[in-house]
Formats: structure tokens, sequence, C-alpha cells
């Protein structure tokens, strides 16, 4: 926007001084000169460019500002609650639940002008048979805007991000914990950003796209419409471990 904005103000200065009017057609004005144009730059695409290269030059060094990429990455990916790098995602559906930040202009750059590219960030594994990464589910429910941004509140309050961390052991019920939102219930390691307490009209809206997504309408006791299965990664964190030949914790 501010580039945009930079560019309205230079057109009101370069054009009367070429002594053309301000409502001269910009696709002549920004096309090259063999095609008869004043082959002037389009500033927002320059900088984008320039973001790019910028970003996949340091990235993948261990120099301070390699490092604060990675950082900003892997920030972002708990923020959206996503397994995968940012930029495989359609920026304008998720861009709500990003704090705004050079990665999140770069991302939005790269999505409108359909450049793909590769920024290492946290391997973030599903952790049970069926199981599921929330936000994805969120999204693809409909969810969408400020609805999705509250939902999102919740999730990053409770600090989880897959569904195998908000289900009882057995894989059939949503816990108890992860509805009321007393207090952080993940066990997942990662380093979260401190968050203020969600309101009341965010854990409605929770609990309400948790059953939407997860739970078997027609079910009183709100058991998942599809249980999840055996554990295929198991968490470092957990504090107790059942041995199944002693029956021992």
């Amino acid at each position: 926007k501010s580039l945009k904005a930079l560019t309205k103000l230079l057109m009101k200065t370069v054009l009367p001084s070429l002594g053309l009017p301000l409502s001269y057609p910009r696709n002549v004005l920004h096309a090259p000169d063999d095609m008869m144009g004043y082959q002037l730059p389009f500033i927002d695409i320059d900088a984008g460019f320039f973001q790019i290269k910028l970003l996949l030059r340091h990235v993948y060094g261990d120099k301070l500002t390699g490092l604060l990429g990675h950082d900003t990455m892997e920030t972002l990916q708990l923020e959206l609650g996503v397994g995968q790098d940012i930029f495989s995602l359609p920026f304008y559906n998720w861009k709500v639940l990003a704090t705004p930040c050079w990665m999140v202009q770069v991302w939005e750059f790269c999505y409108v002008y359909g450049f793909d590219i590769k920024i290492p960030g946290i391997k973030i594994p599903l952790l049970r048979e069926n199981d599921e990464f929330l936000t994805n589910a969120f999204v693809d429910a409909g969810y969408k805007g400020e609805e999705l941004r509250l939902i999102n509140l919740c999730r990053k309050w409770l600090q989880v991000i897959r569904l195998s961390e908000i289900v009882t052991g057995d894989g059939r019920h949503i816990r108890s914990q992860a509805r009321s939102g007393k207090e952080a219930i993940g066990k997942n390691g990662y380093n979260w950003p401190v968050e203020m307490k969600p309101s009341q009209r965010c854990w409605k809206l929770w609990n309400s796209a948790i059953d939407k997504c997860f739970v078997d309408q027609l079910d009183r006791t709100k058991i998942l419409r599809t249980r999840l299965g055996g554990w295929e990664v198991v968490p470092s964190e957990w504090e107790w471990y059942r041995d199944a030949e002693s029956n021992r914790l």
C-alpha cells in the first residue's frame, strides 16, 4: 500500500514534467521504448523482486539476517497453525491470521504474481492416524475473516496445532480443557508468543467450529466423526507413559 501511494505521489510530479496529463494511460507509461512507451519502472514490482532476492540470499545462511528469517517463518507457522511453509498457502484466505511483517509482504507479492519459492520452517508432523491441522480444517469448513481470526485466538491461547492435541487418549472426544480454555494445554515443545486470554465470544465460536469440523452432531456424547487411531509420532514432551506389558506409568 505504501509503495502504491508513493507511486501515485511520484506520478503527480513526473507526468507534468513530461508534459503529460495525470490521466495518461499507465500501460503506455510503463511500456518499453521500442513499443513507443516511456519505460517507467513499476516501483512496487521492483521492490518485490528486491525483497525476494534479499530473502533467498540470507535465509539459507547462518548469519543474523538468515536466522531472523528462520525465526519469522517459524513464528508465522505457529501463528497460522500450519505444518508447511506459508508460501504454499493462498494469501488472501490466510492473511487475517498473520501479524504484518516483511515476510508477509513477500508472501503476498509471491502469491499475487505467481512466484513459487521454498523457505525452510519448522517440520510439524501429524501425530496420530486421522490427525489434522486445526486451522486447515477451519478454513476448509468455510471460516474466514474476523470469525477465523477469533477462533485462531483460542487455538493460540491453548498452544495447540493439531487435532490430536485436543482429543482424549482414546481418540474419541474433545478434551474438556480444550473447550473451557482455562489454561494452555499444548505439550508440543514450541516457544509460543504471549497471548491475552480470548473473550467469551471467541470461546463460543471456537467450540462451535470444533463441533462443526470434527464432532458427530447426532451423538449426544459428542463423539468424533472420525476416531483418531494409533500414535505415529510419540511427543517427547509427555510427562507420563504407560507400559502396556506391565501396566505401569
